[in-house]
């Protein structure tokens, strides 16, 4: 299943099967510089990351952004410092174009695999560990797994189900995403599993 413009996904390390997500760091309104570090599943939308299209390639919005069309308003994916090493925070658009330009580079599109790109650095998103709390830096490419994502439309784990919060008083309620298939709709989704499950 390819990414879709526009579409909002939870971004997991593909390394271990990591039940931890990409996730802002802070509580309440975005800000400047909030760092973006891995945490345990939520639902929240610190959690969810838009694939917002741009010229040139796309930036990762941040849910709780105040307006996605509005650059001063849009916080993306962003590199504080200008090498290898430095760290992924949140900052707003405007007038910082070239730090959130991202290209989401296609690992496995069966399996919605991919390593985010930061075009005008050629530096790759790179979590330092495999933990909560862990931090996210922008890194050179390496031919290691750590600097592989999996978007997913939910967050499950063990292919189990779980619901949480989206930041206002709609439920999520999941299927894992071993269940999705690249020409399934959701209709076909609903229609496979519900014949699955009277086997």
């Amino acid at each position: 299943m390819a990414y879709a413009f526009g579409q909002s996904y939870y971004f997991r390390p593909y390394r271990g099967n990591s039940s931890f997500w990409l996730n802002r760091q802070g509580e309440g309104a975005i800000a400047n510089h909030q760092k973006a570090t891995l945490y345990r599943a939520t639902g929240a939308a610190d959690q969810r990351l838009t694939v917002y299209q741009v010229a040139g390639g796309c930036q990762l919005v941040s849910a709780l952004s105040p307006s996605i069309k509005d650059e001063r308003k849009r916080f993306g994916l962003n590199i504080y410092g200008q090498k290898a090493g430095s760290v992924c925070d949140f900052f707003p658009a405007y007038k910082n174009f070239n730090d959130e330009l991202i290209d989401l580079i296609t690992v496995d599109k069966d399996n919605n695999l991919y390593r985010i790109k930061l075009i005008n650095y050629n530096l790759y998103l790179t979590p330092a560990s495999n933990s909560s709390g862990a931090a996210l830096t922008w890194e050179n490419a390496s031919n290691a797994d750590n600097q592989i994502w999996q978007l997913c439309t939910s967050q499950s784990s063990g292919g189990g189900s779980t619901g949480g919060s989206t930041g206002g008083s709609t439920t999520i309620t999941t299927v894992s995403y071993t269940h999705l298939r690249t020409h399934e709709t959701s209709l076909h989704l609903v229609c496979r599993l519900l014949l699955e499950k009277k086997k």
